[in-house]
């Protein structure tokens, strides 16, 4: 590896996620809390059709880690949210920033690993 890695990656822009909006919303259906991952690319907010499970819940920094299985696919997901709501410094649209951390693992073609992290925020 380079002395300087950041020069052998491509720019987020470059990956095509630079436009793209995560979201997680809860619902509670039946008493029963259920959690459903979107995104928009643009075109309008689409929801996460594969199954999704919430594999972990911390209460004292409000982080949830979510497991996707689109093994159907060739591929599995991972989300970390965090969502502390720890106010935004300087103007912004989002008055409140947290971040998500987003990873997906493809095990058909060609195998390949992909993170992004970002900020998110609550409108």
């Amino acid at each position: 590896m380079a002395k300087s890695p950041n020069k052998e990656f491509k720019p987020f822009v470059d990956d095509g996620f630079s436009n793209m909006t995560l979201f997680l919303k809860f619902e509670t259906n039946a008493g029963k809390k259920e959690y459903r991952i979107g995104y928009d690319d643009g075109s309008g907010g689409k929801f996460i059709t594969h199954p999704t499970y919430l594999l972990s819940y911390n209460p004292s920094n409000s982080t949830y880690l979510f497991f996707v299985d689109a093994s159907v696919e060739s591929f599995t997901e991972t989300y970390l949210f965090r969502l502390d709501g720890q106010k935004n410094s300087g103007s912004s649209k989002y008055p409140s920033i947290s971040e998500v951390v987003w990873t997906q693992t493809r095990n058909g073609g060609t195998p390949k690993v992909v993170m992004m992290r970002a900020f998110c925020g609550s409108r």
